[in-house]
């Protein structure tokens, strides 16, 4: 293995760890205060004053259990990790688009214009927005074995 592709996978290992860490932290905070944060920080569509909740929701997940989470941890961990493989400023600019990109969308799009009014938090967008990264890498880099990768991994 190329030495610098095993600094970045440390590197990676480490990130993901960490950011892994700060995820269950979180939830236990969260559960602990009855879902405080899911309240506080949760994106609200369409509801000006949530705009900022946008870079808070993907770090708080559902209170009512650790299924949410549980969901989203292997999936975060795996694709971040491989999109650390790419370097330490592609992983940051795909979760960056991806975190900021999807929260948008469900601030614009998320919720029901007639039912109650409806607050959604999770890492499920940057979790797509990880994985469509890493199939738009195949693609520029021309290598069926990304690609396939990211196929399998969906």
């Amino acid at each position: 293995m190329d030495t610098r592709l095993a600094v970045r996978a440390r590197a990676g290992l480490a990130t993901m760890t960490a950011v892994t860490a700060l995820l269950y932290a979180i939830q236990c905070v969260n559960m602990a205060t009855r879902g405080l944060l899911t309240r506080w920080f949760g994106i609200r569509p369409r509801d000006v004053s949530s705009l900022p909740d946008i870079v808070t929701s993907p770090l708080v997940h559902d209170s009512a259990g650790w299924g949410h989470l549980a969901a989203n941890t292997l999936p975060l961990f795996v694709f971040g990790f491989l999109a650390f493989l790419a370097g330490a400023r592609q992983f940051f600019t795909a979760i960056g688009l991806s975190w900021l990109a999807s929260g948008t969308g469900v601030w614009v799009f998320g919720g029901s214009l007639f039912g109650s009014p409806s607050i959604t938090v999770g890492a499920s967008g940057v979790i797509f927005g990880l994985f469509g990264f890493l199939l738009v890498r195949g693609f520029f880099n021309r290598s069926w074995w990304q690609i396939l990768l990211a196929l399998v991994l969906f």
